[in-house]
């Protein structure tokens, strides 16, 4: 699929621009000579217990049995000769488990060939997979993160969230220091790697963002 010379790329919001299913072949778009490859990670249950304000016969009409089923989804952008992952997925290590590694491995990709991991946000389902046993994941991968999304899961901003949701928070907080010595922030609006400009989508959380490729 052939898409103009430029398009923002943002995992959390832009799940069906670029459609990853489970069992399928990696679907795969380019902008200009970049490569733009979705990776299913897994899908996952959501409660509409989680819209706080919604209107009940809204909700009742969209989720009648209360829930609904979610893809988590990556994507590997292929650009000026390097691979860079928007997004890590869920990981292994809680009780969803996901199958990022499989996913990059069916499209020929090594974790050690990742040389940039661009965070759209700090949520465990999308920074999940960047942490194993302690260790990276991707070895020779920086981590891009806007500032205030970064300062978001440090230590002081981990001790104020409410201890019966901050398991959510903690993955985040694990991340900036497994990859301390590559975390590279950034303001919105800023270049972050050669052909990719970083988006402001503050919203749902501080410092979200999305990824304008261009090529």
């Amino acid at each position: 699929m052939k898409y103009p010379l430029r398009t923002i790329l943002a995992a959390a919001v832009l799940m069906t621009a670029i459609p990853a299913f489970s069992g399928s072949p990696s679907p795969t778009v380019t902008v200009g000579s970049a490569e733009i490859i979705a990776l299913n990670d897994a899908s996952i249950e959501m409660s509409a217990t989680l819209f706080k304000n919604g209107e009940p016969k809204i909700l009742g009409a969209l989720m009648p049995s209360g829930k609904a089923s979610a893809s988590v989804n990556a994507y590997v952008i292929r650009i000026n000769g390097h691979f860079a992952l928007v997004d890590a997925g869920i990981g292994t290590e809680g009780p969803m488990k996901g199958k990022l590694l499989q996913a990059l491995a069916s499209a020929g990709i090594k974790p050690s060939q990742i040389g940039a991991v661009l965070v759209t946000h700090g949520h465990f389902d999308h920074i999940g997979g960047l942490v194993e046993n302690g260790k990276p994941v991707f070895p020779n991968a920086s981590i891009y993160l806007s500032k205030k999304e970064a300062a978001a899961y440090d230590d002081k901003a981990l001790a104020a969230i409410p201890a019966e949701i901050r398991k959510y928070f903690e993955p985040a907080n694990r991340m900036l220091k497994v990859y301390a010595a590559r975390v590279k922030t950034f303001e919105p609006g800023e270049r972050v790697i050669d052909g990719i400009t970083s988006v402001d989508l503050s919203c749902h959380t501080p410092g979200q963002c999305g990824y304008l490729v261009e090529s």
